[in-house]
């Protein structure tokens, strides 16, 4: 936090990204759990949220984003710890606090309630969604996902399934057909982020399809 150096890149960093309209995000780890009774659990979940937050100011980053967490065979008080921790996080982390819908456990229309609740914005995962689909179809929540953006652009994850569309695995590339999915499904309304192993190479691929 005090060395030259590594404050010099971050300010290089930062001008980058500003300079250049970069959309950027941090993901904290599976581990860190707003939705967990365990004071133990928490309290480490808070620590990492909080150095996340400090290292996004640095770099000039707005998006923290995170998994609802578990259920822990009640959703309900589950909910309610999430609500009830993220009231008594620091105003700085609630104003970049992103939830996104999960394969295992939260699905859409879940997360989706917690962020009206919260206020704050959802990211929608489009493969999560195959994994783990909500009662109504996908494309019925989106006038609600995109509100809860407050006029901003929303933001999406795309990946495909290593071995099949509900593999919960990331494959390297993405496949064409789960791609035109996301278009459609979106809308153009949407920033897509692609979640593949690949990285960079599946995006150039996916260029090589649009041409």
């Amino acid at each position: 936090w005090n060395d030259e150096d590594v404050l010099r890149i971050c300010d290089k960093i930062k001008l980058l990204i500003k300079s250049n309209n970069i959309r950027t995000s941090f993901h904290p780890s599976q581990y860190t759990l707003l939705s967990s009774s365990d004071e133990k659990v928490l309290g480490n979940s808070i620590k990492d949220l909080e150095y996340h937050n400090r290292l996004s100011n640095l770099l000039g980053n707005d998006t923290i984003l995170i998994h609802c967490g578990g259920k822990y065979g009640d959703m309900y008080k589950a909910m309610n710890n999430i609500i009830n921790n993220f009231n008594n996080l620091n105003q700085d982390i609630k104003n970049k606090l992103h939830l996104e819908n999960d394969d295992k456990t939260y699905n859409v229309e879940e997360t989706l309630f917690i962020c009206e609740m919260l206020d704050i914005p959802m990211i929608l995962d489009v493969h999560h969604d195959r994994c783990l689909g909500s009662i109504l179809p996908v494309d019925l929540y989106i006038g609600r996902i995109i509100k809860t953006w407050k006029g901003n652009k929303p933001k999406c994850h795309l990946s495909s399934g290593k071995l099949s569309d509900n593999d919960k695995s990331h494959a390297d590339y993405i496949t064409n057909y789960d791609y035109k999915y996301a278009l459609e499904l979106t809308q153009g309304k949407f920033d897509i982020m692609l979640e593949s192993k690949c990285k960079d190479l599946a995006l150039l691929q996916l260029l090589k399809f649009c041409n």
